[in-house]
């Protein structure tokens, strides 16, 4: 994949950023991040290679630089 990859659900204001392809075999790992008060506002997706799949915005209206 040469660019990345932006799909968006604006009924939940959310949006993912897709970096890689996973192979079907392969598993996805996922790291929340978290504002001071604990809300999580995005999520990291690695390939169990240690590959960046992907990165999911939960309050996308704010988070991207375009609405």
């Amino acid at each position: 994949m040469e660019n990345p990859e932006i799909s968006r659900d604006s009924s939940v204001n959310a949006a993912f950023v897709k970096f890689s392809e996973k192979q079907d075999d392969e598993g996805i790992e996922s790291f929340p991040i978290e504002r001071s008060n604990g809300d999580v506002i995005a999520l990291v997706h690695f390939t169990n290679s240690g590959k960046l799949f992907g990165l999911e915005l939960l309050e996308a209206d704010t988070q991207l630089p375009f609405s």
